[in-house]
């Protein structure tokens, strides 16, 4: 490696000042203004003084003196740096400034200019490197060293091209003459391209270019559209030979560009000329911005809304119709258009539409009309918001509150984008974006900048004060897991005893519980029909072949498993009830317009369900009460002397009577037990403990007024714990469940 190539002038200098430097040889005294510097100043001092006697010629080359020791670090580290900068004239006849190491010129950057020998020395003491000289290698052909004439010339074209009109320029005409011998043979190719048959020459590499003798003129179609174009006989033709206009129908400037915009735009048809267009960077976006509770809209090029939201203003703008292109979309219906990027946005009334497709498979007309109609290529149908939402009845306020997708991997881990109806655009059909634990994904392959700029993942498993064997601190449940502050597992949710105000207990053991027979229901497989209903036939089917819920090992949750035959409708279309993945159930507002009967006798006779046991000596259960057709009076009336029902020490449901009749029909359906006290419950407001009442509804049991749950959609764990289905809000005092009247007596 050389001096120069291991310490750059650069290097050297930078924060150097010249008493850094070691002084020129002192012995002799030399007129020159070149400085002695071996890496360092001690290293400088050691090369220059006896036994080694190193210094520096008034040529800038690095001598050694006869009586001095030849030694390698000083031959290797040591180089002549010139104290007076001079001024060097490169062959491209550019003067910079220049340093002299060595007897070799640098440009301040490191570049070579050449031995300090082989330039002409002007009076003002420039070096000037660029006249040229020709020196001749063993094999007979020209050096690329200098060059000869300082003027510019194209040298002829390679003769294997000689059809296209791109011709080799380096520089000049002997720089050009030298990488165009056969030694180097370098040419232009039919497009433009250099190429060469011999040996790589990187001063050729940089130096040459081709360039097209007869350039095309550029044809501007639109302001974002521009091609390269022929003309014959007064036309413009595209490379694909498609008319793009008439040169009389153009504007012409200087530089043989042709101009189509300024005729064409004039031409148009103006639909709706005092329109104003809402574009908020893509469909999706825009129907988001101009939906409640935001409502951009335009009032010609000013926004107007009824909430203001910062992504709207940043991403949305108002443009005038009147300025946007016809567009033929694939179906052959004529529309306006915008273009953002490389896509064509249909203009839909006031808002941006559909996407058409990509520039690039579209063809531009001569009146600068975008035409897909010849595109075969199909477009991803966009789903209205409308439908998206369906998708998201689960979201109460996301802002608040994310929403659970049961579809996810870890579904405690949600997708928040700053507001609700933002979080349902991103993570709806078609942008679908979603969470995998922490890291926001999507299967689409293009990505969404808006959503890119404002998504992110939201852990909703909360840390919850948990008691171990040797102190207290906050815990991460997840998966039914429980963890220490430093990840280590410390037990399953299902083996913690839970305190009245929520604390995870691991010191002691878990309190065994009678587990109400409902939560069995945490086992039963339901499988839905193409109607999205339930279909028995299907559970049935599915179930002769080896689907089936089980509890999984390590949380309290059960799981859809198969044996050895896979079936995709089975696996598609059945499932096990999941906490905190809301079912699609009838909204309680609607329940409540529905007759009291919910179930009519016939439909209690053909459910096959199976009678509680009669003839039951009574008992009295301090755990567990009546509950009957969601009906305040039903416990009172199925607990009659005539009837006699009540609830076991292990929540089922028996009756002491003997009687065979309509009332004892209906209560053999409607009644089941809950629980009689307040219990501990794990729900999304993370509130300690609940009460089952007998009208239906689980209430928060410090504040009876305030309903979170429903009985019908709540779980007993197996610690005991009721677990709420996040589908249901925070709903008023006077919610109704769907109630079944019983039969007059």
């Amino acid at each position: 490696m050389s001096p120069t190539a291991a310490y750059p002038v650069s290097t050297l200098l930078a924060g150097s000042t010249l008493q850094d430097l070691a002084k020129r040889d002192g012995d002799i005294p030399l007129a020159n203004n070149y400085a002695l510097v071996c890496e360092d100043k001690p290293g400088t001092e050691l090369c220059r003084k006896s036994p080694y006697l190193y210094y520096c010629k008034d040529s800038g080359r690095l001598a050694r003196y006869s009586s001095g020791m030849d030694v390698l670090f000083c031959s290797k580290n040591c180089q002549c740096i010139n104290l007076s900068p001079k001024t060097c004239i490169d062959r491209l006849f550019i003067k910079a400034h220049c340093y002299v190491a060595d007897g070799i010129a640098r440009t301040v950057n490191g570049t070579s200019l050449g031995s300090v020998e082989d330039a002409e020395i002007l009076p003002d003491g420039t070096l000037d490197f660029s006249q040229p000289e020709i020196s001749t290698v063993s094999d007979g052909q020209p050096e690329v060293s200098t060059v000869s004439d300082g003027s510019h010339a194209v040298a002829k074209r390679d003769s294997a091209a000689a059809e296209h009109s791109y011709a080799l320029v380096c520089g000049n005409r002997d720089w050009t003459s030298i990488c165009q011998k056969s030694s180097y043979g370098y040419y232009c190719t039919s497009n433009g391209a250099l190429r060469n048959t011999g040996k790589e020459v990187s001063f050729c590499e940089e130096a040459c270019e081709c360039v097209d003798l007869n350039p095309k003129p550029k044809c501007i179609l639109s302001p974002y559209i521009a091609a390269v174009c022929s003309v014959k006989d007064e036309v413009a033709y595209n490379d694909e030979g498609q008319i793009l206009g008439h040169i009389a129908d153009a504007s012409i400037y200087p530089n043989g560009t042709i101009d189509f915009t300024s005729s064409t735009i004039a031409s148009r048809d103006v639909d709706n000329a005092g329109d104003w267009v809402l574009l908020c960077y893509n469909p999706h976006h825009t129907r988001t911005c101009n939906s409640s509770p935001f409502r951009y809209a335009c009032n010609k090029n000013n926004f107007t809304s009824t909430a203001q939201d910062p992504v709207c203003d940043e991403i949305c703008k108002c443009s005038a119709s009147s300025s946007m292109y016809k567009c033929i979309s694939r179906e052959n219906f004529q529309t306006r258009c915008h273009i953002e990027e490389d896509k064509v946005y249909e203009i839909n009334g006031t808002l941006m539409g559909n996407l058409l497709g990509h520039l690039d498979d579209a063809v531009i007309q001569p009146d600068s009309t975008i035409d897909f109609s010849a595109d075969t290529g199909k477009i991803a149908a966009t789903k209205d918001l409308s439908e998206a939402v369906v998708q998201h009845q689960s979201i109460v306020d996301i802002s608040a509150t994310p929403v659970k997708r049961a579809d996810e991997h870890k579904d405690h881990w949600v997708l928040f984008c700053g507001n609700r109806p933002r979080t349902v655009t991103c993570g709806s059909s078609p942008i679908s974006y979603g969470c995998n634990q922490s890291l926001v994904v999507h299967p689409q392959k293009e990505d969404d900048f808006v959503c890119d700029q404002n998504c992110h993942c939201i852990n909703q498993w909360p840390y919850q004060p948990c008691t171990t064997k040797s102190n207290n601190a906050f815990c991460a449940v997840q998966d039914g897991i429980v963890f220490n502050p430093n990840g280590t597992v410390l037990g399953l949710l299902a083996e913690a005893y839970v305190h009245p105000n929520g604390t995870l207990d691991f010191s002691q053991l878990p309190v065994k519980r009678e587990v109400a027979s409902r939560s069995s229901e945490l086992f039963h497989m339901h499988c839905l029909g193409y109607d999205g209903t339930e279909d028995d036939s299907l559970t049935e089917f599915c179930t002769d072949n080896g689907y089936v819920c089980r509890a999984g090992l390590d949380d309290a949750l059960v799981h859809l498993q198969h044996g050895s035959q896979y079936l995709e409708q089975c696996s598609s279309q059945c499932h096990c009830p999941r906490p905190f993945s809301h079912r699609s159930t009838m909204p309680i507002d609607e329940r409540s317009d529905f007759s009291q009967y919910s179930t009519s006798e016939i439909e209690v006779m053909e459910s096959n369900i199976t009678a509680p046991p009669s003839g039951v000596p009574s008992q009295y259960s301090d755990i567990y009460q009546l509950d009957c057709g969601n009906r305040r009076d039903g416990p009172v009336f199925c607990s009659s002397s005539d009837l006699g029902y009540f609830c076991l020490s292990n929540g089922t449901v028996a009756r002491s009577s003997t009687e065979d009749n309509e009332a004892v029909t209906w209560c053999d359906f409607y009644c089941k037990c809950i629980f009689r006290h307040p219990v501990p419950c794990v729900n999304e407001w993370n509130i300690p403990l609940c009460q089952e009442l007998s009208d239906g509804t689980i209430r928060d049991a410090s504040n009876l007024s305030t309903v979170i749950g429903t009985i019908n959609s709540a779980w007993v764990m197996p610690n005991g714990s009721l677990l709420l289905d996040r589908g249901m809000p925070y709903v008023a005092e006077n919610t109704n469940v769907t109630q079944a009247k019983p039969p007059a007596n």
